[in-house]
């Protein structure tokens, strides 16, 4: 199916009634063949049917189905919405476009030590398809990478009255689409990289008074080395400097930064109150869409996240983020904190270190035997492997797996990681190839 928008700089669907049956495979292309999106599997499913695409650059796309044969005519989806977009998303110089934000804006590329924390912070398209916050990831006091989502009350609060959160403004959150690695590929400009996008998540809490929403994504990027999850500072102690990660105007990833003593006031105030951190940018700005983003001390641990301000290059960029430990105990229950979610066992921990995920390292085919180990593995983690082919592979004490048989196969190896007394997460190197393939080489016939 193709459908034009005359005119618009990309165009993205908000899916209602949305299936996919396994093998199915949906693409979206724009005319000029230059980008495509997908594929869009079963494994984006959702129990209410609600999906939503990223963006698809130019004024005309295409949208390809394809289904296995035995699984023809399973599919479901319709199109509820068909979003124009009026000002350009991508600031991809190649394409003789400017970016959406200001021009004082910090490339994020342009600071390669904040790469690391950079690959925690994404872009968050809501439900409604056409506004943007951010957030980030955050790690747990137990190291266990769970898919913990740190935003902004008031990206969920969309309705009036304002200050609390309704069962529909909370269901409309959890289809959120968050859109990660959303960067230029250079300092000197380069092109804008699509991204890596996840849909849906699942709320956990939120407090006005912080202006803080957490949420859990409903498919975890665990496994994949280009995402972080962000260390945290509950301690509460003044920062001598402050730095922010963020997409405003939903524009390629930029970087801020505050060289002097950030102070504890109220949201709106310069000098008194207790629940925000008062941030005077003196390089780069924020702007609409950076809501949620993370505030780094100059350790970089998030210490908050982005409230309100005084947006754009032109403004007197005074900001206030919610104060990471005022949220820490928040409203007092578990729906209106962060801290039953993000130090499950009550160890007590004030601060957290960013880690880059744990991958499974290892080749991807295997002729005689070769060793499998976890990288990035957190101190005192236990490591149950399994395979799906259960002749390929011994497995040590060590937490090693070794693939020996020489069979030809094509197998799948699981790492479960258990962490602090939670629930194991899974990371897996899918498809490797064990053993040579026989060939009987038959004459030919004529």
């Amino acid at each position: 199916m193709a459908i034009e928008s005359k005119g618009a700089y990309s165009i993205n669907f908000v899916f209602n009634d949305f299936y996919l049956p396994e093998g199915a495979e949906l693409y979206i292309s724009n005319e000029e063949g230059d980008m495509l999106y997908g594929p869009v599997t079963s494994k984006v499913n959702t129990e209410n049917g609600h999906f939503l695409t990223d963006l698809i650059k130019g004024d005309k796309v295409t949208i390809y189905l394809f289904e296995p044969s035995n699984k023809r005519n399973e599919s479901q989806l319709t199109i509820k919405r068909v979003v124009h977009a009026y000002e350009n998303m991508f600031s991809d110089m190649a394409y003789g476009q400017i970016g959406s934000s200001g021009n004082c804006n910090n490339n994020v590329a342009c600071f390669p030590a904040w790469s690391k924390e950079s690959d925690a912070v994404a872009l968050v398209l809501l439900s409604n398809g056409t506004e943007w916050c951010s957030g980030s990831l955050l790690m747990t006091a137990n190291q266990s990478f769970r898919p913990y989502f740190l935003s902004a009350f008031h990206c969920i609060d969309t309705d009036i009255p304002k200050g609390s959160l309704s069962s529909s403004e909370i269901s409309n959150a959890e289809n959120w689409m968050f859109k990660f690695q959303y960067k230029m590929s250079s300092c000197s400009g380069g092109y804008a990289t699509s991204g890596v996008t996840y849909n849906r998540a699942t709320f956990r809490a939120a407090w006005n008074n912080t202006d803080f929403a957490l949420m859990e994504l409903r498919n975890s990027p665990a496994g994949d080395s280009r995402f972080s999850w962000l260390g945290w500072d509950r301690s509460g102690n003044a920062p001598t400097a402050g730095t922010g990660i963020h997409h405003p105007s939903g524009d390629v990833m930029k970087i801020s930064f505050d060289n002097d003593l950030i102070t504890e006031t109220a949201a709106g105030s310069t000098n008194s109150g207790t629940t925000h951190w008062f941030v005077d940018i003196d390089n780069g700005t924020l702007e609409h869409g950076s809501s949620g983003s993370p505030l780094f001390n100059p350790q970089k641990k998030v210490i908050g996240q982005l409230h309100n301000g005084y947006p754009g290059c032109n403004s007197s960029k005074q900001f206030w983020y919610g104060c990471f430990h005022r949220s820490w105990t928040g409203g007092g229950t578990n729906s209106t904190r962060l801290s039953n979610w993000l130090d499950p066992n009550g160890s007590g921990v004030i601060t957290t270190n960013t880690s880059k995920s744990p991958t499974v390292s290892g080749p991807s085919s295997v002729c005689d035997q070769a060793t499998y180990t976890v990288e990035n593995l957190p101190a005192g983690a236990i490591v149950e492997w399994s395979v799906s082919n259960p002749n390929v592979a011994t497995i040590s004490n060590n937490g090693v797996l070794q693939v020996t048989n020489q069979t030809f196969a094509l197998t799948n190896i699981q790492a479960n990681i258990f962490t602090g007394g939670e629930n194991p997460y899974t990371i897996r190197k899918e498809r490797v190839m064990t053993g040579q393939p026989k060939f009987e080489i038959q004459p030919l016939g004529y």
